[in-house]
Order: structure tokens, then sequence, then C-alpha cells
């Protein structure tokens, strides 16, 4: 199933590129890579994504013509993704100031566990959002 292998794959990709950022860097750099990275890739979610779609979606619309499903529903998941790493790109941008965190020699597994249990926190959320719903 696709909605469980891509969130594994990509978690596999960053627990690599986090493991390789604190060999090469130190160890508060490299967190606060990981956030730059994690910033860029919602930033282009929603400027190549997310609004382009939007804009579509806007003019389709107005014009009243059937617009494309396959752009709300792709607007839509890269939404969801930026709304599920969130609390992670929080924490990273503000783990300069936690070095409890990033000084380990484990630093790297610290992080990945964080993504984890945070990625989980954030789609609970959004679970009990939508029973309110």
């Amino acid at each position: 199933n696709k909605k469980i292998i891509f969130p594994i794959v990509l978690l596999i990709i960053g627990a690599v590129i986090s493991f390789c950022l604190t060999k090469v860097f130190g160890p508060r750099f490299a967190f606060l890579s990981v956030g730059v990275i994690l910033g860029c890739i919602m930033f282009f979610n929603v400027f190549f994504v997310i609004i382009p779609n939007g804009k579509n979606i806007t003019s389709s619309s107005l014009n009243k013509e059937e617009f494309n499903l396959n752009l709300s529903i792709s607007a839509k998941t890269r939404s969801v993704h930026n709304n599920i790493i969130t609390f992670l790109v929080l924490f990273v941008m503000l783990s300069g100031h936690a070095s409890f965190i990033w000084i380990s020699q484990y630093n790297w597994m610290i992080l990945l566990l964080l993504a984890i249990i945070l990625g989980f926190i954030r789609h609970f959320f959004n679970l009990k959002a939508k029973e309110k719903n």
C-alpha cells in the first residue's frame, strides 16, 4: 500500500541524510540543515503544487469550466504532507537551544525517533479534528 510504503521510504531517506550530515558537519549545524531541507520541501509543496493547483481550480470555477479533480487531490496530498512535518520542522529549528538533544553521539537516531513521534502526534491531532467535523 502506497500510504505505508511512501512514508517509510521517506523516513529511511531522511535517516540517511541525517546520519551523513551529522558525520560531515557538527551536530548543531546538521540538525539545522535537516530543518532547512524540510522547510524547503514545505516551501516547494506550497509554491509549485498547492498554489498553482488552487489557481487552476479557481480559474476553472470562474470560467464555469469543469476542473481536473486530480489537481485538488494533489494539492490536498501536499498540504497533508506539510501538515504532518510541521511539528518536526518547528522542533528542529528550535533544537539549537536544546543541546542535550543534538550533542549525543546518537543524535541522528534521536532525530529519527522524534520524526516518528511528532508525525504520529500530528496525525493524531488531524484525526481528532476530523472527528469533530
